[in-house]
């Protein structure tokens, strides 16, 4: 079960557009460690996302925070790896043997470009290759707004904000609140129409 804060790092992305993979296990073959690991989220956003309600225009509708760290979204597909912390974070490691099996699950690089991907995301937020417009960032979910070195930091309370100014924005959404398998979303949405706890 996704506590509180996966659940609004999952929705912060799925409305900017990215397809998730939640709780993605890298098994100990893949790692090469004595122990399994899971990445929170991974995911993938191309170019050319768009809905009829919502990211009619990736720049107006996605968030200016996101945009900040990676750039204009309807220019590049991006590939995502999020770890999220709902309480105080001071390091975050992610081994490369983790981050290979993450960045060969999106899919989005031949595998002669997977090493230097993975080389560069050891010690940075991001890799792009320019001459397919492909980026891959690390992306850090958390309560503070501190910043952790490797990691690109979006605090919960702007993914909040986000989702919250979404379902404002788009009032059609509203009346489909209860059937989102998200509680947390639904909850929102509910609080949207009027209802929620007073």
């Amino acid at each position: 079960m996704k506590n509180y804060a996966e659940e609004i790092a999952y929705w912060y992305f799925r409305l900017n557009g990215f397809f998730l993979l939640e709780n993605y296990v890298s098994h100990m073959t893949e790692t090469g460690s004595s122990s399994y690991a899971d990445s929170d989220l991974i995911g993938i956003r191309t170019r050319h996302v768009s809905e009829v309600i919502g990211l009619n225009d990736a720049d107006s509708d996605s968030c200016p925070v996101l945009q900040g760290l990676i750039g204009k979204l309807g220019e590049t597909t991006v590939g995502l790896i999020c770890e999220v912390k709902g309480g105080a974070t001071q390091t975050m490691s992610l081994n490369a043997d983790r981050i290979e099996s993450c960045v060969k699950r999106m899919g989005l690089l031949e595998r002669e470009k997977v090493g230097e991907a993975v080389d560069k995301l050891k010690t940075c937020i991001y890799y792009k290759d320019d001459g397919r417009n492909i980026a891959v960032h690390k992306v850090l979910a958390s309560a503070s707004d501190s910043s952790v070195k490797g990691w690109s930091p979006i605090s919960l309370k702007v993914m909040r904000d986000f989702i919250v100014q979404r379902i404002a924005k788009y009032v059609e959404k509203r009346g489909a609140w209860n059937h989102y398998a998200s509680p947390v979303l639904q909850y929102l949405l509910y609080e949207a129409r009027g209802g929620g706890v007073r």
